[in-house]
């Protein structure tokens, strides 16, 4: 697969009742990453020079905070928090289970109404961030490597977008018998 800055990532997390909500996020607009590039590449510079680059996804989010708070520019009108962590969360969704199939709900209204338990919240916070440092600041040739990085940490990666992602999850079922037989 060939990763590119337009992909969207999807997290599944199990949750402690058995059913598994998925999380799915589109990338941040060249805009915004443009208004917040410093604190973007600082944070990815200190994950890999820091010797943390194989648990980034765990901590990026608070390598992110901590980077931008020494910047000055974390709570700031506009700043990391309000502007670009706003728009992650914007642009995710999480696709929670229901009788029916799967609804679609913010993932910020999904953090506040706790439907995810608050460590799956910080780990998918630590993995969208790392996406979003990785896929802007590696070049091209380096993408199959975060792609191979994404596996492994559990994050998939697709061109669906949410509504229709959703809707691919209510189709496919392993356990379904599509009643055709195949000849010998």
């Amino acid at each position: 697969m060939k990763l590119n800055k337009r992909l969207n990532v999807v997290i599944a997390i199990d949750r402690e009742d058995g059913s598994t909500v998925h999380v799915h996020s589109t990338p941040i607009s060249t805009d915004v990453f443009d208004q917040h590039y410093r604190a973007l590449s600082k944070t990815y510079v200190e994950m890999h020079a820091g010797g943390v680059g194989n648990v980034g996804p765990k901590i990026a989010y608070k390598v992110l905070r901590d980077v931008a708070k020494t910047l000055g520019c974390w709570k700031d009108p506009g700043g990391v928090e309000q502007s670009l962590i706003g728009e992650i969360y914007r642009n995710t969704m999480v696709l929670v289970p229901t009788a029916q199939g799967y609804e679609q709900v913010l993932f910020y209204q999904a953090k506040q109404q706790k439907m995810i338990d608050p460590e799956d919240i910080q780990e998918i916070e630590g993995r969208l961030v790392f996406f979003t440092c990785s896929v802007f600041l590696m070049q091209r040739h380096e993408l199959s490597m975060l792609y191979e990085m994404l596996l492994y940490w559990g994050v998939q990666t697709t061109a669906l977008n949410s509504t229709d992602y959703m809707n691919s999850l209510s189709t496919s079922n392993a356990d379904a018998n599509s009643g055709v037989t195949v000849a010998a």
